[in-house]
């Protein structure tokens, strides 16, 4: 099963590598017809595109526990939301520190075909992009398996409160009375058989999934 799994990242990874250093060659052009300190804000479609992209290897790499892959994803598209959000602008020295990101990041899902070749170094491209993104204010933290507990916990106390509110706005009917109004007034508030009766929650959900949950869901 693991190997079917890591045979459809690397499959899928391959495709979304391959768009993102088309989309990078795009971005490349285009910072290189504009003056060296232009501030001009490049193509929305272009940067969604490559933002869906990262985001898609990264969820891909963290439910395979592939952390250095996922790191270095977060990181990158970290600098696309980033410029989406018109925190930093892309020039060429963005558009370099992105290619060398790709660089390793290609190297890195290689190397998961061929485990006996050299380690992958990306400390120096790690450091240059979060450099970038702190001096814009724009750094993001990768969600921690104590946020996304926590963040779980806060929605099913909200999901109880709702519910216990709910309960009491039942206990409050309005009398039956005579007439259509009244009969559809007295109708029960929930059904006499729940559709649902049989379905059980998980008592046990795995760690690796409730942090891609948050971060699926700042998405929404």
């Amino acid at each position: 099963m693991l190997f079917r799994s890591l045979g459809d990242f690397l499959d899928e990874s391959d495709q979304l590598l391959t768009q993102l250093n088309d989309n990078l060659l795009q971005l490349d052009e285009w910072v290189q017809s504009l003056d060296k300190g232009h501030d001009q804000r490049c193509d929305e479609e272009l940067l969604n595109e490559m933002f869906r992209a990262a985001h898609s290897i990264k969820g891909l790499s963290a439910m395979l526990g592939l952390s250095d892959i996922n790191t270095l994803t977060h990181k990158i598209e970290n600098v696309f939301d980033a410029a989406r959000n018109d925190q930093v602008t892309v020039n060429a020295d963005v558009v370099d520190l992105v290619f060398m990101g790709l660089d390793r990041l290609t190297a890195m899902v290689e190397l998961l075909k061929e485990p006996d070749a050299e380690p992958v170094d990306c400390d120096a491209v790690l450091n240059g992009i979060r450099e970038l993104l702190r001096s814009a204010g724009a750094e993001r933290q990768k969600t921690s398996q104590a946020d996304a507990e926590r963040a779980l916990a806060a929605g099913m106390a909200e999901r109880q409160k709702g519910v216990g509110s709910l309960l009491c706005e039942a206990g409050h009917r309005p009398k039956v009375g005579r007439g259509p109004q009244a009969a559809k007034d007295s109708r029960p508030l929930f059904p006499p058989e729940d559709p649902l009766a049989d379905l059980q929650d998980e008592e046990d959900i795995p760690d690796k999934y409730l942090s891609i949950f948050i971060d699926e869901a700042e998405l929404s």
